[in-house]
């Protein structure tokens, strides 16, 4: 079973995250290393559940299984700075940016917060 791709149906065309989270979970345990998967977690946490701390969580583990990907830096940005530490936003902004310097998204969203 391949729980990523099921996941992702889940979130994108039936916009049923429960069973997403499941799934997405699912991956993860058989490889700790998805990180497409910790990452898919983290976002469904932060955009659609609310649970920030939880997000944050995710996006870590995305971080630590692919360090050079920008979008999860980002998105754990978007969720430090909806949770208020916006000094900690500012710094994943900037290493989405130092990895994707034509990142658009984070160039605006660093100039949002940049202290």
């Amino acid at each position: 079973m391949h729980y990523y791709g099921r996941g992702l149906f889940y979130q994108e065309n039936e916009r049923n995250y429960d069973l997403a989270v499941q799934d997405y979970t699912n991956a993860v345990q058989l490889n700790p290393k998805a990180a497409k998967a910790h990452y898919a977690l983290g976002y469904i946490h932060y955009q659609y559940l609310k649970v920030y701390s939880q997000a944050i969580v995710h996006f870590n583990d995305a971080i630590n299984a692919d360090p050079n990907w920008p979008e999860a830096y980002f998105n754990r940005g978007l969720t430090f700075e909806t949770m208020g530490n916006v000094a900690a936003a500012q710094a994943d902004y900037e290493k989405a940016l130092k990895l994707n310097p034509n990142y658009k998204n984070a160039e605006v969203a660093l100039a949002r917060v940049r202290l």
